[in-house]
């Protein structure tokens, strides 16, 4: 009986830890992708002030995730946008907005490559 309660008590802190992770990958994921899109429309709009300020904000911001992304996730992906996340301030000047523009369209690609690789999926399960 003792087994059977242990048992039952591992399986419900797996299956509450792999809800915790699902929701709180959401909720970052979508901070991260939020304030990379404030970063892509300032850069669009060609305004290299306030894509700057944005691109530091969301540095601050992944550096705030980016130990909880390193502990869930392989670390290419992580590493991939870490070292993109460093670039891209510097890149938010008057003649380098097109790469910096290129530079955040693939860290978003990256951010919701991570989330489908976590998110509840029939090709994550099969």
């Amino acid at each position: 009986m003792g087994k059977n309660i242990g048992l039952a008590v591992l399986v419900l802190l797996l299956v509450g830890g792999v809800i915790w992770q699902s929701v709180y990958i959401k909720g970052a994921t979508d901070k991260l992708m939020d304030s990379l899109l404030q970063v892509r429309t300032a850069l669009k709009r060609g305004d290299a002030d306030a894509a700057l300020q944005k691109a530091d904000e969301f540095g601050a911001l992944w550096e705030q995730e980016k130990s909880t992304y390193e502990a869930l996730f392989e670390h290419k992906e992580v590493d991939t946008i870490s070292a993109k996340a460093q670039s891209l301030s510097a890149l938010c000047t008057g003649s380098t907005l097109p790469q910096a523009l290129s530079l955040t369209d693939e860290m978003l690609f990256y951010l919701d490559h991570i989330y489908c690789i976590d998110c509840l999926s029939w090709e994550n399960i099969f």
